[in-house]
């Protein structure tokens, strides 16, 4: 994606995401003369080892596939499954183009991923998954504690017998009550990125009741329809965008969007 330099001058973009997953995002939003304002919403943090997932380590090659739902579960989940799965393994499906670019950096050579849409809907229409869970055989997904049913949901009612991993969980982030209100007195974003629907929740419930019907007045840039449906069910008022693609250039591209319609 060219950088133009310009393109989100004297914008200020609020990025709720964890910090070890906004660097890069941050970045890009310098690059192109905007002025990011961290404010993340959650911690990834990895669950505790314990007999569940050291049995699911020990029959990794009795699943079909494994399934890594976010880069997070490629971070936390690799430990589980690397000494025992080959880099030139066929089963490892990723749910969109950044969560394979994780896998294949960590030395896997066959990811597949969906191409047209980075979600649960575009997985599933992958043939071979499809395949796969029609002829009945175990399908492993690693994911996040309290992740969404949809994709096992389908999953088993196509045939699959399907099992979770779950590696790593997200904590609300601490922040210091004082100073969490001098933020809102001060922080006047003109773009929010949010990512998923827990997100949208947990920012809703921060913002203070003195600054709400303002913040949700704020265009925001959203990782799927289901999100932007969920943002205005809770009060949002303004512009919600979806990304085309998943992943930081994908949110650029519409942080782009909205600052050129504000600029109008």
């Amino acid at each position: 994606m060219p950088v133009e330099p310009d393109s989100l001058a004297g914008i200020r973009i609020l990025v709720t995401r964890p910090v070890m997953q906004s660097d890069k995002l941050l970045k890009m939003i310098r690059a192109r003369g905007g002025t990011p304002i961290t404010y993340p919403l959650f911690d990834i943090q990895p669950v505790e080892p314990s007999p569940a997932l050291d049995g699911i380590a020990a029959q990794l090659d009795q699943y079909r596939y494994i399934i890594f739902i976010s880069t997070n579960a490629v971070q936390f989940g690799l430990p589980l499954i690397k000494s025992r799965i080959e880099a030139n393994s066929d089963k490892l499906l990723a749910i969109g183009r950044t969560t394979a670019g994780a896998l294949i950096d960590a030395g896997f050579k066959h990811v597949d991923f969906p191409r047209e849409r980075a979600d649960t809907e575009g997985l599933l229409e992958l043939p071979g998954l499809q395949a796969c869970a029609a002829s009945g055989k175990r399908i492993l997904i690693i994911r996040g504690v309290g992740g969404r049913e949809l994709l096992a949901h389908r999953l088993r009612a196509a045939g699959a017998r399907v099992d979770y991993a779950e590696v790593y969980r997200r904590v609300p982030t601490w922040y210091d009550p004082d100073k969490e209100i001098e933020f809102w007195q001060s922080a006047r974003p003109d773009i929010v990125i949010l990512t998923s629907n827990s997100a949208v929740d947990e920012f809703v419930r921060r913002v203070p009741e003195k600054h709400r019907e303002a913040v949700l007045n704020v265009p925001a840039v959203v990782m799927s329809t289901r999100v932007a449906e969920h943002a205005r069910a809770l009060g949002f008022s303004h512009d919600l965008i979806s990304v085309d693609e998943a992943d930081d250039a994908g949110i650029i591209n519409k942080c782009e969007v909205l600052a050129g319609s504000q600029a109008r």
